[in-house]
């Protein structure tokens, strides 16, 4: 039987950070590979610490009775 690790679900955890401890921990967040994270944030800066990430801008999606966030 094959397994999976559960993602990981974070909404603005780190939002009080400052820069020197934000760094820390998106290097550990870095580590968890094994691991699939959603990240949610309305911080911009925050899509620089993973160039490679799929970003899904949700305020851009609405939803199927038309509604815009």
């Amino acid at each position: 039987m094959e397994t999976a690790p559960f993602p990981i679900i974070m909404d603005d955890p780190f939002v009080h950070f400052d820069e020197e401890r934000l760094s820390r921990m998106m290097k550990l967040v870095d580590s968890a590979h094994q691991h699939q994270f959603i990240y949610f944030t309305c911080h911009k800066k925050m899509k620089d610490y993973w160039v490679d990430g799929t970003i899904i801008n949700v305020s851009e999606i609405g939803n199927e009775q038309g509604a815009v966030v």
